[in-house]
């Protein structure tokens, strides 16, 4: 295992914790959670269901969500709730715990050029491990709001998803909400780390680093940037905190920019 991907295991072993130790206080875990159909026991099943699936798919079994579709991930994790009927929080903690601890030691035996076959395309190791830590942090951090509690991210951890991130946005930009729009962002964040979305009509590139032209630059604290990734908090906050500024020469194209995207 790589460096980085031993970095990243040991991530998702922290933030599995952290999010194990939100739930793990509650008996009752039906309450929901805004804007879902989903309670925070749901979500916490969802990710016992995840980290179980992802090591079978590690094992070589089919991928059940392997078609991309959102209509047809979500049916699938509805199908897989509906087979998963826990929900007492203590036991959903262990469970989690348990299933991510699994999950990283079937990693370890593979080689790092592995490849998992995912419904966002072909991921070597380093970004299935992003992968993971995104999935982790992006429910876990929606449970923690919901219970008003401390979020699971750190700083670190928007840079780490970063490979998952870049890839995602390739398979869910939405070329027919996009339609003629033509627009490059460069997104700013912590520790001089840089990445730019190129936008020309229904094509999209991800590239590291600042592009040479820019119509639109986007600072952002990285927990803020996360945030406003998953839909987790209003951007007016931030801009008031002063965790997120906008600049170049067309800084309202900011406003369009989650719009180009559609839920995975």
């Amino acid at each position: 295992m790589s460096s980085k991907q031993k970095e990243l295991a040991n991530e998702i072993a922290i933030v599995t914790s952290r999010v194990a130790d939100l739930i793990r206080p509650h008996t009752d875990t039906s309450l929901p959670i805004k804007q879902s159909t989903w309670t925070i026991g749901t979500a916490i099943a969802h990710l016992i269901i995840s980290q179980k699936v992802t090591r079978k798919i590690l094992q070589g079994e089919k991928n059940p969500y392997a078609d991309a579709k959102p209509e047809t991930v979500a049916a699938m994790n509805e199908k897989l709730l509906s087979e998963f009927i826990e929900r007492d929080g203590k036991k959903l903690a262990t469970m989690l715990v348990i299933e991510t601890d699994a999950l990283l030691k079937e990693a370890n035996r593979l080689n790092d050029d592995f490849t998992v076959q995912t419904h966002f395309g072909s991921m070597d190791m380093q970004t299935c491990f992003a992968h993971n830590l995104f999935h982790l942090l992006l429910h876990g951090s929606i449970v923690g709001q919901t219970l008003n509690k401390p979020l699971p991210i750190d700083q670190k951890h928007m840079v780490m998803v970063l490979p998952f991130l870049k890839q995602a946005m390739l398979v869910t930009y939405d070329a027919e909400a996009a339609g003629d729009f033509v627009g490059t962002y460069t997104i700013h964040l912590k520790d001089n780390e840089e990445f730019s979305i190129v936008c020309n009509q229904e094509t999209i590139t991800v590239e590291d680093g600042t592009a040479s032209t820019v119509d639109c630059h986007i600072y952002a604290d990285p927990i803020v940037y996360f945030l406003l990734t998953i839909g987790a908090v209003n951007p007016l906050q931030p801009i008031l905190q002063g965790k997120l500024r906008v600049g170049g020469p067309k800084p309202w194209l900011a406003l369009r920019l989650t719009k180009l995207f559609r839920s995975p």
